[in-house]
């Protein structure tokens, strides 16, 4: 038995071993969000980002999009100006 504070990938990584596909699943299954917060939150970010004048953005792009919107807060930046720039 493992401890509950066990990283569950580590766990499945072990017990299942060479079965790659079961290891892929696993990951894809643990990759799924535990409540429906963040999804909800995700759906929003792409109704702001994908409008009828963003509607030819190729997948990969919407995706890239959609990464940073999710993540802005985390973003680091050395220069604050970008922030205030006047465009006037």
């Amino acid at each position: 038995m493992h401890p509950p504070n066990a990283n569950i990938l580590e766990y499945c990584a072990a017990e299942l071993g060479n079965d790659s596909d079961m290891l892929k699943l696993s990951l894809v299954v643990f990759a799924v969000p535990a409540t429906q917060v963040s999804v909800e939150k995700c759906f929003s970010g792409l109704n702001l980002i994908l409008t009828k004048f963003r509607s030819r953005l190729t997948p990969e792009n919407l995706a890239n999009l959609l990464i940073v919107k999710m993540n802005f807060d985390m973003l680091e930046f050395e220069d604050t100006e970008i922030f205030s720039y006047d465009f006037d």
